[in-house]
């Protein structure tokens, strides 16, 4: 599409608002309503760490919570969904060792579920780690309504 070069993910807020997460540009590119052109990009982030994304593959919304797989910098960003452009966006990283970030959805509970190699995590609005679920045993830690669609190799994750 116009204006990005590797699009990985979408996310549509109730406002209309067009996230899409530009792996191979380094940025989320936020469409307008008709998703005709680009209203601004979001590509520095003060999280701590990396100022800049780098090959995110993921982006979530719900209500006003904000999520990013930022994958190259092995974490997942939190902030309040972003509106309107800003040289830089506050947010908040969970960035356990190891991580792997790669597609993600906020629940209805505002709870955010992550695809980080061959599990899903379910973190909470402030990043504490509240379930795992790992493919190669089958067996759930903590919350046991989260069901990944593929359970030897997750590759996306869906609520409800």
């Amino acid at each position: 599409g116009a204006g990005v070069t590797n699009p990985h993910a979408v996310a549509i807020a109730k406002d209309g608002l067009i996230y899409v997460a530009d792996t191979g540009g380094n940025k989320i590119a936020v469409f307008d309503k008709t998703g005709e052109k680009i209203a601004f990009t979001i590509e520095k982030v003060d999280a701590g760490g990396a100022p800049t994304l780098a090959n995110p593959m993921g982006v979530a919304v719900f209500d006003n919570i904000f999520a990013i797989s930022d994958t190259g910098n092995k974490r997942v960003l939190l902030m309040s969904r972003p509106t309107k452009g800003a040289e830089s966006y506050k947010a908040t990283a969970i960035a356990p060792f190891g991580f792997e970030p790669q597609s993600l959805i906020v629940g209805n509970d505002g709870r955010i579920y992550v695809v980080d190699r061959n599990m899903v995590q379910g973190y909470t609005k402030d990043g504490k780690n509240f379930a795992t679920y790992k493919a190669r045993n089958s067996q759930w830690s903590g919350n046991p309504r989260i069901r990944p669609a593929d359970a030897r190799s997750p590759a996306s994750v869906r609520y409800g």
